[in-house]
């Protein structure tokens, strides 16, 4: 049938027939790009809301990680101050047991007055015993006594104070020995 018709109508009827068959296959096309949109929202809002849960298991097991790291490392920390805490109480000496010490040296000759405890920054600690001794010879047995002492760095009493030789008051500076230069008795 096409035969009978001019070649201009033809070519006008040929062109007509190729717009249609692109805007019907144009059609299709969003059709099915509509239909596969519609069919695949259900799997992009499944496949996201997937993601965010996991992006927040993610960052709740980082803060669990991060607060298990931080608690792990204040145990640590305890752990090593109560290992320092009990080296150094094997180590250092106890202020009791040096006024023990000095205690068990005044004897009987010897009467205990008033005592004065200082700690220098970075020092040994030292006690100022104040006392009045029957004789200068005792004070002086006792100042010998406590320079003996593993606890007593060092004893010292003024000369001013040994002039008296009887009922002598004495004011005793004892430097107490730091606990790691402790000599065994």
């Amino acid at each position: 049938m096409s035969n009978l018709l001019p070649p201009a109508a033809k070519n006008f009827i040929s062109a007509e027939y190729t717009a249609r068959l692109a805007v019907a296959w144009f059609f299709a096309g969003s059709v099915t790009c509509i239909v596969v949109a519609i069919l695949f929202v259900p799997s992009y809002i499944l496949v996201s809301s997937e993601l965010s849960y996991a992006e927040g298991a993610l960052l709740k097991q980082s803060t669990d990680t991060s607060t298990k790291y931080a608690s792990t490392l204040k145990e640590i920390n305890q752990a090593n101050a109560l290992g320092t805490r009990l080296v150094r109480r094997d180590t250092t000496i106890e202020m009791t047991d040096v006024l023990k010490e000095v205690h068990k040296e005044l004897g009987t000759a010897i009467e205990f007055v008033g005592i004065t405890i200082t700690r220098q920054s970075g020092g040994d600690p030292i006690i100022e015993m104040r006392g009045v001794a029957t004789t200068r010879d005792e004070l002086a047995h006792f100042v010998d006594r406590l320079k003996v002492n593993p606890y007593i760095a060092d004893a010292s009493v003024p000369f001013s104070e040994l002039a008296q030789a009887v009922h002598t008051s004495f004011t005793a500076t004892i430097r107490v020995r730091d606990g790691h230069k402790k000599v065994t008795p």
